[in-house]
């Protein structure tokens, strides 16, 4: 049989392509997805099971689909199974319909918009001091009093109904963003695919356990070898039975748990320790699963990387460097060097690729792109013209001059590119705001020569299209893109697919979400989508810009802020350099971008990748490659059976209509 690598695991080809049933279950399951997980994340206060790049809602589908669907088809209809190719094209969709059931795209948007009129008051004076930079076709209402804004934090009264008709102008304007901002994911997509899955051949870690999921059986068994495998279900047990144990405990007894989180505070309350802002060591069972599955070079500078910085703020206190601003721009403007200079980097690395396309697309020459979810000449003007347009709209809808807009759109593309490559090569599950394109901005040219009005409206751009980063769908489209080799589906099916429940979770999302949050309240919600307190730290950061623009000065430590971005370029040469030219080199730049933990997420943080980083070591330095294969699917079976715990845990909640009580 053929065989397809993921990084150096095989995975095998497939039979069948895109089926009408698998799209069927695709977009019924989406739908499902866009009407509950709001109210699970929301009023329920339960762990988001949409979140991440490994989302435990997918992880639940595709296991109950093979462990019960197909064997209970293969017993009643034989050969009417589902395949591992529409199994493939399932995952895919319900990743994606995950997505659009996030809150980051459904819930900040209005969140931000609104919330930034409805708290503000005579006392912090916000309507004076930049709502009226915000444009009013962004919002439903420009007044703090209009019910359309309170009453989405506060809840309707009793017979209220939801003005819906106020939304429609402000959402074909937000719509159209973020139309094009998904044309740049896609065309995006399409133009790095074969440099990063052919060429670079990445690792793709997120991967491995849906591979595992949809092989498909032998003959005459109902069930594949990984979920035949006693060792698989050993994991799975363990984090089945430490999950549930301490969700019991936690939800309703109130006795003690298994402990999996050793507080520090104490022994950390004391200087100089108390610099190094680490209070909690935490160990998480899916992510040492995920840990597992990463190359040792990206698992070792994962921890390195963090213990570096650790050691930096150290030094920080004990030479008395005073902070500047509530973001401790340190760490912050190192991030952004050092995610600036890894872009160049790998644009560089990818240079004969891109050479071959930029001649495709313009010349109609060279490379084949028949395979690809659309040419290379879509693809290419679809980068550009997406570019283009977000800053048009930066401009004529979001008043920001050109030249800002430009400028934004470019660090925010450069972002979104760098953070896609990390998930691809280091696995991480989940992104979160570090560095913004604001800061870097105004290091280089200060707030009053970019403006009042051109600051505030990137600060709400930041807080709606950054936050929303955190479920971005340019990973998912990677991945699917990944996947469809081996699942003989054609990419431009993948794309379909992917559209059309994007398009239906976000619409029938946004709807739920709005719905129980005008219901409720979104100041009585609170819940993981940060509804509430988004548009509190949005005005926070503009009032910030708004006194330094009054005084006429910059930053106090402005120089600073330079000097630390150039300390993390280099750090990022030095790291990337001596990688691609010594084999021995033990370190790997995917560690420093992800270096202070807030940028990127595997669950359980520092400490839970030092643990499956140790046990990754010693396994392969006993046992060599054949334990480590061996005892792989021990470590994905950590991550499934805390995914079944944590949805079982849901429907009970859901049941009870009792909010978690770990919220």
């Amino acid at each position: 049989m053929p065989e397809e690598l993921i990084g150096r695991q095989a995975m095998p080809v497939m039979r069948r392509g895109v089926t009408l049933r698998a799209v069927a279950i695709g977009v019924g399951l989406t739908l499902v997805f866009a009407w509950v997980l709001p109210y699970n994340s929301l009023y329920l206060r339960a762990k988001g099971l949409e979140a991440g790049f490994l989302p435990a809602a997918a992880v639940f589908v595709l296991a109950i689909i093979s462990l019960v669907v197909n064997p209970l088809l293969k017993k009643l209809f034989p050969g009417e199974e589902l395949s591992g190719s529409e199994l493939v094209l399932i995952w895919v969709m319900t990743v994606v319909g995950a997505a659009a059931a996030h809150l980051s795209l459904t819930g900040i948007i209005p969140s931000v918009v609104g919330g930034v009129f409805n708290y503000a008051n005579p006392g912090n004076q916000w309507e004076e001091r930049f709502l009226h930079f915000i444009p009013s076709k962004l919002t439903p209402s420009t007044d703090p009093t209009a019910r359309v804004i309170t009453a989405y934090f506060q809840g309707l009264e009793p017979g209220e109904k939801i003005e819906w008709g106020l939304w429609v102008r402000p959402l074909m304007y937000w719509g159209l963003l973020l139309v094009l901002l998904y044309l740049f994911f896609f065309s995006l997509a399409d133009l790095l695919r074969r440099q990063w899955v052919d060429r670079e051949r990445l690792p793709f870690p997120l991967l491995r356990l849906p591979v595992e999921m949809v092989r498909e059986a032998e003959r005459g068994k109902l069930l594949n070898s990984f979920f035949s495998n006693k060792l698989m279900w050993l994991g799975f047990g363990v984090a089945a039975f430490i999950t549930g144990v301490n969700e019991y405990v936690l939800q309703f007894s109130g006795g003690k748990t298994i402990p999996l989180r050793f507080p520090m505070f104490q022994q950390m309350s004391q200087a100089p320790w108390s610099l190094l802002h680490v209070n909690t060591l935490e160990v998480s069972l899916t992510g040492l699963g995920i840990v597992y599955i990463l190359p040792v070079q990206v698992a070792f500078s994962l921890w390195f990387f963090f213990a570096f910085t650790r050691f930096e703020l150290l030094m920080k206190g004990v030479v008395g460097y005073p902070r500047s601003s509530p973001r401790e721009p340190f760490m912050i403007y190192q991030e952004a060097g050092v995610i600036v200079c890894f872009a160049v980097f790998t644009l560089w690395l990818a240079r004969p690729h891109l050479k071959e396309v930029v001649r495709k697309a313009i010349f109609g020459k060279g490379t084949d792109d028949s395979e690809e979810a659309f040419s290379y000449r879509v693809a290419f003007f679809g980068v550009l013209g997406s570019i283009l347009g977000i800053a048009l709209w930066c401009r004529f809808v979001a008043n920001i001059s050109f030249l800002v807009s430009f400028i934004f759109v470019l660090l925010f593309a450069t972002l979104c590119f760098v953070l896609t490559k990390v998930v691809a090569q280091g696995g991480m599950t989940g992104l979160a705001k570090g560095f913004q394109p604001d800061m870097l901005m105004t290091s280089f040219v200060r707030p009053g020569v970019i403006g009042a009005q051109a600051l505030t409206m990137v600060l709400v751009l930041e807080w709606t299209l950054i936050a929303g980063l955190q479920r971005s769908v340019l990973p998912d489209a990677m991945h699917a893109f990944k996947l469809s080799d081996s699942a003989r589906v054609r990419r431009r099916a993948i794309f379909g697919a992917i559209l059309l429940v994007l398009l239906l979770g976000a619409a029938l999302s946004f709807y739920s979400h709005s719905k129980l949050v005008y219901q409720e309240g979104a100041g009585h919600l609170g819940g993981r989508g940060g509804i509430s307190r988004a548009p509190k730290r949005a005005a926070q950061e503009i009032i910030r810009y708004a006194d330094q623009i009054g005084k006429g000065e910059a930053t106090d430590f402005w120089w600073s802020h330079v000097i630390f971005f150039f300390v993390g370029a280099g750090l990022m040469f030095v790291v990337y350099y001596f990688q691609s030219r010594l084999f021995w080199w033990p370190f790997h730049p995917i560690g420093l971008i992800a270096a202070d933990m807030n940028t990127m997420a595997v669950p359980g943080g520092w400490f839970t990748i030092f643990l499956g980083w140790l046990v990754k070591r010693t396994v392969l330095g006993v046992g060599g490659g054949r334990a480590y294969k061996r005892l792989l699917p021990v470590f994905l079976g950590l991550i499934m059976g805390e995914a079944f715990v944590r949805i079982t845990l849901s429907a009970i909640l859901f049941i009870m209509n009792k909010p978690s009580a770990t919220a």
